[in-house]
């Protein structure tokens, strides 16, 4: 990635705050609020629904972010998902998740 860190340095850099989001649409898993205390990312309630593999995925995906990973329309976040091994014939790894920036207006951490 970009920023050139490893997991275990984005895992254990104390300003990244995993947040909760309540968010059970079935369409967020997680993102990353740019411009925030310090570096915040936000998994939602629908992930942790979906179990513990999802959960680490969508983990691993928005620290990709974290690390330099482009949103919009591109796969690089997820790519680091599958590049952790996490894909079996269910998942946690999707071909199709691609990134979507939050504009700040669109969501605000309390």
């Amino acid at each position: 990635m970009p920023v050139g860190k490893t997991f275990k340095d984005l895992f254990d850099d104390p300003r990244i705050w995993i947040n909760y989001d309540s968010t059970n649409n079935g369409n967020l898993w997680g993102w990353t609020v740019p411009g925030t205390h310090p570096r915040d990312l936000v998994v939602s309630r629908f992930a942790l629904g979906m179990g513990i593999w999802s959960t680490a995925a969508t983990i691993v995906h928005e620290m990709a972010h974290l690390n330099g990973a482009p949103g919009g329309a591109s796969h690089a976040a997820e790519h680091t998902v599958r590049a952790c091994r996490m894909r079996s014939r269910a998942g946690p790894y999707d071909p199709h998740v691609i990134g979507r920036f939050i504009q700040r207006r669109d969501y605000a951490l309390t």
